[in-house]
């Protein structure tokens, strides 16, 4: 056994490992959902500046 190769040993089960993926994917599609409002909120706004409403 070579003393310098980094250990693999993980103690962790696999299904932890799983639901934190999962968890960062719906974080990550959050925000993106969050950030899609922000900026068509945005353009509602500067279209209501300038008279530009349906």
């Amino acid at each position: 056994m070579n003393p310098t190769a980094p250990q693999t040993h993980n103690k962790q089960p696999v299904r932890s490992s799983w639901l934190k993926k999962l968890g960062w994917m719906a974080l990550i599609w959050l925000g993106s959902i969050a950030a899609l409002s922000v900026v068509a909120y945005f353009f509602r706004y500067l279209m209501g500046m300038i008279n530009f409403t349906s």
